[in-house]
């Protein structure tokens, strides 16, 4: 039995079709893997990697070296999908009774609170909030416009210096993920949700409603709170998916 309580929600705003994913596995020695699957331009890639990840994360290796799983896992979603003409973020998260490694693509938030209280947040790969990443996809031959990474042959653009898929700008994008970890306690929450959620307008890329999520999720709340949270801000505009685990009292 999984020792852990752990909630998932989503919605599809003012979008003409769901392109968001996600996925719960319950895994051995009471562990979970989470991911959220922020798709674009079609959903062909979140779709895939959804419907494979139990498949392809090697939970024998997790056991052991849960960031070797993740590499391992991000390797072959990644090898599955570069030539899909879609693309998509991923966050996912192995979470153990005591910690929780995490590998990333994109903008779709991971939030932590770890064992000491600190709320651990993931680096957002949006070149329009991260200095570093914007200068990357230009030193690969990108060119930035409007908050846009464009290949200047194609004319095609990603708000996105990392992500999966993507063939037609894949020159200019990274496909490496983003590794952290950090212990848990009896106290500890991890929130893992697309971007529409803590941006629903999209209006910034700073996810300036970070700070309150924590604190509805400190009080209790659940991945359903949130979304009804974010849905009364009538600013939903974009796809919404969020998972919360705690540790089960």
């Amino acid at each position: 039995m999984n020792m852990t309580h752990t909630t998932s929600a989503q919605a599809q705003g003012k979008r003409p079709a769901q392109e968001d994913f996600f996925t719960i596995i319950p895994c051995e020695g009471n562990a979970l893997l989470i991911a959220v699957l922020d798709g674009h331009n079609g959903a062909g890639v979140a779709r895939w990697c959804a419907e494979h990840i139990p498949m392809l994360f090697p939970q024998d290796i997790a056991a052991t070296d849960p960031q070797k799983a993740l590499a391992s896992l991000m390797s072959k979603l990644d090898e599955n999908t570069r030539e899909m003409n879609s693309g998509s973020t991923i966050s996912a998260v192995y979470a153990t009774p005591h910690k929780a490694y995490a590998a990333y693509l994109g903008d779709s938030p991971i939030i932590i609170k770890n064992a000491a209280g600190q709320t651990i947040t993931s680096n957002q790969h949006n070149v329009r909030s991260n200095q570093m990443e914007r200068e990357l996809g230009i030193a690969r031959g990108g060119e930035y416009s409007e908050g846009y990474l464009v290949h200047p042959e194609t004319n095609e653009g990603l708000q996105l210096g990392r992500a999966l898929g993507d063939r037609d700008i894949g020159a200019i994008i990274s496909h490496e993920p983003e590794f952290l970890e950090t212990d848990l306690g009896p106290e500890s929450f991890i929130i893992v949700c697309s971007d529409g959620l803590l941006d629903p307008a999209h209006e910034s890329a700073e996810h300036h409603l970070i700070p309150e999520a924590v604190s509805l999720v400190e009080n209790g709340a659940s991945a359903q709170d949130l979304l009804e949270w974010t849905e009364s801000l009538d600013l939903l505009e974009d796809n919404a998916t969020v998972i919360v685990w705690r540790p089960k009292k």
